[in-house]
């Protein structure tokens, strides 16, 4: 091999210049020069070249046998968590966590996250940012909770006011808010600020019920107070024994107030829920047909007590300016059959009233039950 490497650098020594012999022009030093600083850029263009591609090989290598995190993964949970909190949300444990949609590149995601007083539902993507997976979050629904606590504390608060109430049958003296701890009682069992500010969960659904009967109970000492009977189902339906029920409501009317509104805003939550999940499972819920018989029946006893003598027009005002969105928001939910009965009611109580503005707005809630 050596011997060859000499007799070819022999010959190359030899050999004349390209042209040199035949009248060709001989490169001069310059050219010399300037070919080395072309080879030299050529040089530098090819190494940069495959530097890209060596760096683009590995990411594609990294790629291949680096797999995206699971939905599930330890970091991806607390990636979410950082975005939930930079939300200004307090974020808490995961739950349901799973897969949408999967390829090499993407992973579609979902879960509930708890949080106090609600959950939220979340969807998120993982996907490819360079070398390093990246996690966005792409849907993000809070849902209201009633928590196991707050419906214990609730049922403490109702035993404590019936305790203070069980004469007001007879004696026709029930609680009144105007004691600071009769009011503090009411605020814990009617205040349902937790849970208005989102969609109630649909889980919650039987607990919202639960806790409307408890509500129930206690207004219901305010009707039957001087009546004598303890239980409503006793109460005759005739106009003689409907008359101490319709003073009441007139004399209690700050108390009542709360009840009605705390009935309507509850069954309409209730009624919310219920169509969420109806339009999410494209079929009809077991407590569907419950949520409209709720909702109907909370919105004819409103209506009823409007047309009672002794009420204020401002407080009738009051009461339709929150029944009335509610209705919107969930007419959609009654039967025809329902929304007719309730369209019917309204008028007949429109007929009772006396101010042109109250009757003006029933007649515009009546106009809202027909059929859509």
């Amino acid at each position: 091999m050596l011997k060859i490497v000499n007799k070819a650098s022999q010959l190359m020594r030899a050999a004349p210049p390209r042209g040199g012999a035949r009248g060709g022009k001989v490169r001069t030093g310059a050219d010399q020069r300037s070919l080395g600083e072309r080879n030299g850029r050529a040089y530098r263009w090819t190494a940069a070249a495959a530097c890209t591609i060596l760096v683009l090989l590995a990411v594609a290598m990294t790629r291949v046998f680096t797999s995206l995190p699971a939905c599930n993964d330890n970091a991806t949970r607390e990636i979410v968590r950082r975005i939930i909190a930079d939300k200004k949300i307090k974020p808490g444990p995961f739950g349901e966590v799973k897969m949408l949609a999967a390829t090499r590149s993407e992973r579609l995601c979902a879960a509930r996250m708890n949080h106090p007083g609600g959950v939220f539902n979340l969807r998120y993507r993982i996907d490819w940012r360079g070398w390093a997976p990246q996690v966005a979050i792409i849907d993000l629904s809070a849902q209201a909770k009633i928590e196991d606590a707050q419906l214990q504390d609730i049922k403490a608060a109702a035993d404590e006011f019936l305790a203070l109430a069980k004469e007001a049958h007879l004696t026709g003296r029930p609680p009144r808010q105007s004691e600071p701890r009769v009011r503090l009682l009411l605020d814990r069992i009617f205040d349902l600020a937790k849970i208005e500010g989102a969609p109630l969960a649909a889980e919650d659904i039987a607990k919202a019920t639960e806790w409307f009967a408890i509500g129930d109970r206690v207004g219901t000492v305010y009707i039957l107070a001087g009546t004598g009977l303890s239980k409503l189902a006793e109460l005759p339906a005739t106009a003689a024994g409907q008359q101490q029920t319709r003073r009441n409501v007139a004399d209690f009317a700050p108390e009542f107030a709360r009840y009605l509104d705390f009935q309507v805003k509850l069954a309409g939550l209730v009624a919310d829920a219920e169509l969420a999940q109806t339009s999410a499972e494209n079929d009809a819920p077991r407590g569907l047909d419950q949520a409209r018989t709720l909702l109907t029946e909370t919105v004819m006893g409103e209506l009823t007590t409007l047309a009672y003598d002794g009420l204020n027009d401002e407080w009738r005002h009051q009461r339709l300016a929150l029944l009335r969105p509610v209705v919107r928001k969930n007419n959609k939910l009654l039967t025809p059959e329902q929304a007719q009965k309730l369209r019917d009611h309204t008028f007949k109580v429109t007929s009772y009233v006396h101010d042109p503005s109250v009757q003006e707005v029933l007649k515009a809630l009546a106009d809202s039950f027909a059929p859509q």
